[in-house]
């Protein structure tokens, strides 16, 4: 599969490709200096997958703030011509995550520098390449990476911005144990240190939404250590 990373910081793009290259992934670059070109070259070019690097010094945002309102957003503005690609966005550590996700983007993350989240996180965007819409399926859950709904049985599972991307980490590496700071830091590029029970509440009301009627737990807890997703159902 042949993915492509598009950013207007040329440097930060390129350790990306590096990255995932040396994790054994094809990828390229085109370095989005004028969107509209950029927009041209993916339709001329046959991608699977595309990694959007969003930075500050990034000229062609015009050093857009956030992503929660930006009508010119380029994941947006791709979305909007009818080019189906998985998008995993990268940004700098901030508020920004739930206006990626709004924007169109399947996955968020926050920064640059580890590099086995950003191939775990590309990974398990590319294993479901190929369905009518992109999903991920583990221990009898589907999670759709279109549309924010998850799917268990036959109940159908709304699923706010939070929570999603909640499960889009745990159900990227089943049975990995992550740490409150871990999910802080890569769910929801909060602050480790914050005074919060932000992830403890999450986890109690994905239990509620997703284990209603259901003999086993799917998020399961590591004590003294975090949380993890069940790897897969005994019952199968």
């Amino acid at each position: 599969m042949h993915g492509l990373v598009l950013g207007a910081n040329r440097e930060i793009s390129l350790a990306v490709v590096q990255t995932l290259v040396t994790h054994g992934f094809r990828v390229g670059f085109h370095q989005l200096l004028h969107l509209p070109a950029a927009l041209d070259h993916l339709r001329r070019t046959a991608y699977d997958a595309l990694i959007y690097i969003c930075h500050s010094k990034t000229a062609s945002l015009n050093a857009q703030p956030s992503l929660h309102s930006c009508a010119n957003c380029p994941i947006r503005l791709l979305c909007a011509t009818g080019l189906r690609l998985p998008i995993l966005t990268i940004a700098e550590r901030g508020p920004n995550w739930p206006g990626c996700l709004n924007a169109g983007a399947n996955a968020y993350m926050a920064g640059f520098d580890d590099e086995e989240f950003l191939a775990a996180q590309y990974r398990a965007m590319l294993s479901h390449i190929g369905s009518p819409l992109s999903v991920l399926r583990v221990a009898g859950l589907t999670l759709d990476l279109f549309t924010l709904t998850a799917y268990r049985g036959d109940k159908v599972i709304k699923l706010t911005a939070q929570e999603y991307q909640f499960l889009v980490l745990l159900m990227s590496r089943p049975g990995h144990v992550f740490t409150r700071e871990q999910i802080l830091i890569h769910a929801w590029q909060a602050h480790p240190d914050n005074d919060t029970n932000a992830v403890e509440m999450c986890v109690c009301q994905l239990r509620e939404k997703l284990d209603q009627g259901c003999d086993e737990r799917l998020i399961l807890t590591e004590r003294g250590v975090g949380y993890y997703f069940r790897a897969e159902s005994s019952a199968a």
